[in-house]
């Protein structure tokens, strides 16, 4: 999925697209996400892991740092 620049917050632009992904039954309940953003000019990489229903986000992990965000 491709965003315009400022189009809004990373949290809520990475929601948006998993989903999307959802919608199009890429993505099921339970599953990790992986994730790849560009912010400013670096490459953020982002793991999503899906509620038991699968129609939202538990947890953004960050794994360039092993952060819980």
């Amino acid at each position: 999925m491709l965003a315009a620049p400022g189009a809004g917050t990373n949290d809520h632009m990475l929601q948006e697209a998993v989903s999307a992904a959802t919608k199009r039954g890429l993505v099921h309940a339970h599953d990790h996400v992986v994730c790849v953003m560009s912010i400013k000019d670096s490459l953020v990489v982002k793991v999503v892991t899906m509620d038991s229903i699968g129609t939202r986000c538990m947890r953004h992990t960050n794994s360039a740092q092993g952060d819980n965000l």
